[in-house]
C-alpha cells in the first residue's frame, strides 16, 4: 500500500455529523483532513476532549453518504506499518477491525477511562492474537450470562496450602462423590417410590382397620352400657286364691312388680331374655292341703325342661336354676306331672323370678 503524507496537524477523530445534509463526498484515493476546511457546505469543527489522530496515522473517509450515514466507515491507517484499521457502522452495529500485517499481526485494541497517563490503566483490552481480553475492575450484568464459560481461578492460598492445586489434586475424589451423590439420589428416590406404593397397598388395610376400630369401639360402648345395665323380673299372682292345673299347665304369674331395664321384657305369663349372658331363675309356689297326689313342677326354656321339683300337700317348695341365654329366649314355669292339682296364687307364697348374673 502506498504511503500517504503525513498531516500537518493533529486531527479529532472525524464525527459525521459535522457534515450538513447537503455534503457528498466520493473518492477513490486518501483525502487529507489537514486540508479540510470550512465552507458553505463543509463544517470541521475542533473542540471539548475530542481524541487526536497523531501525525504518524492517516484517516480517510470512504463512500460517506450523508444520507446513508448507516452504512459508512473510516479508515485508520498506520503509515510505519502500513495497517489499516477501520471503524465501520451498519445500521446498528459497530465494528473495529484491522488488516492482518505479517510484520505486526492482528491489532490490540485499549479502552481507557480517560487520557492514557492521567490513569492507573485501561479498564479493558483486547489482545488480537491470543486472543484474549482483560478487565481491570468489577464484572456486572443485569441479565443472564449464556454461554460455556471456562473459569481459572488465580492462585489461592489458606495458610500454606494451594487451594487450586488441592483441587485438582482431588478432583477425581471429587468426581467420585458426585458419582456416588448421584446413585444415592436413585436409590433414595428408588426407596421412596416402594415407601409410596406400600402406603398405598396398606391403605385399604388401615382404612379396615380403622372401620375394624371403629366397629370394636361401638361393641366396647355397647358392652360397657350392658355390662353396667341391671336385668331383672320378679312376677306374682294378684288372685291370692287357689286354681287348678295339671301337666303342661303354664302357671299365671300374671303381675309384674318389677323388670329392669324394660317392663316390656315380661309379657305375659313368660321373661323374654332381652341380652345374651347367664342368668339365675327361681320359682316358689305353694300346694294346697287338700290335695293327696304329688306335684311336679318345671323351670323351661322355650318349651325344653331345664329344672324340676316335687311337691305334696301342704307344702311351699322352691326350684333355682342357672340358664345360659341369649336374646330371644323365653323362660316360663310349667306343670310337669299332676292331674287337677290345687295350688295356692297369690304374694309372697308364689313368685316367679330371676336376673342375669
Amino acid at each position: 500500500m502506498a504511503a500517504y503524507p503525513a498531516p500537518t496537524e493533529d486531527l479529532p477523530i472525524f464525527d459525521t455529523s459535522v457534515f450538513n445534509n447537503t455534503f457528498s463526498e466520493t473518492t477513490s484515493g486518501s483525502t487529507d483532513l489537514s486540508n479540510l476546511l470550512a465552507g458553505t457546505n463543509i463544517v470541521k469543527t475542533i473542540s471539548g476532549d475530542d481524541s487526536i489522530i497523531s501525525t504518524s496515522t492517516f484517516v480517510e473517509f470512504v463512500d460517506i453518504i450523508t444520507t446513508n450515514i448507516e452504512a459508512t466507515f473510516f479508515k485508520i491507517e498506520d503509515q510505519a506499518n502500513e495497517d489499516i484499521s477501520i471503524i465501520s457502522r451498519n445500521n446498528n452495529t459497530l465494528s473495529f477491525y484491522g488488516s492482518f500485517v505479517s510484520s505486526v499481526g492482528p491489532i490490540d485494541m485499549s479502552f481507557w477511562t480517560g487520557s492514557p497517563g492521567s490513569v492507573a490503566g485501561p479498564i479493558m483490552q483486547i489482545f488480537g492474537g491470543t486472543p484474549e481480553v482483560f478487565v481491570t475492575g468489577d464484572i456486572k450484568a443485569t441479565g443472564v450470562v449464556k454461554g460455556g464459560v471456562a473459569m481459572e481461578a488465580p492462585t489461592m492460598l489458606i495458610g500454606t496450602v494451594n487451594v487450586g492445586t488441592e483441587l485438582t489434586t482431588h478432583s477425581t475424589d471429587i468426581s467420585t462423590i458426585n458419582t456416588n451423590i448421584t446413585n444415592l439420589s436413585s436409590q433414595v428416590s428408588s426407596e421412596l417410590s416402594n415407601i409410596a406404593t406400600a402406603i398405598t397397598t396398606n391403605d385399604g388395610r388401615i382404612n379396615g382397620l380403622v372401620t375394624s376400630l371403629s366397629l370394636t369401639d361401638t361393641n366396647v360402648a355397647t358392652n360397657t352400657t350392658a355390662i353396667n345395665t341391671k336385668y331383672a323380673f320378679n312376677a306374682t299372682s294378684t288372685l291370692n286364691s287357689n286354681i287348678t292345673i295339671s301337666t303342661g299347665n303354664i302357671i299365671p304369674f300374671s303381675s309384674v312388680s318389677l323388670c329392669v331395664p324394660n317392663i316390656s321384657d315380661y309379657s305375659g305369663n313368660n321373661y323374654i331374655v332381652p341380652i345374651i349372658g347367664i342368668y339365675k331363675f327361681d320359682c316358689i309356689i305353694y300346694m294346697s292341703s287338700s290335695n293327696s297326689t304329688i306335684l311336679q313342677l318345671g323351670i323351661y326354656k322355650n318349651g325344653t325342661i331345664i329344672a324340676i321339683e316335687t311337691l305334696t300337700a301342704s307344702e311351699t317348695s322352691s326350684i333355682s336354676t342357672l340358664i345360659n341365654c341369649v336374646v330371644g329366649d323365653v323362660i316360663d314355669v310349667r306343670c310337669v306331672t299332676g292331674t287337677n292339682i290345687s295350688v295356692f296364687m297369690g304374694y309372697p307364697n308364689s313368685q316367679f323370678y330371676g336376673y342375669k348374673i
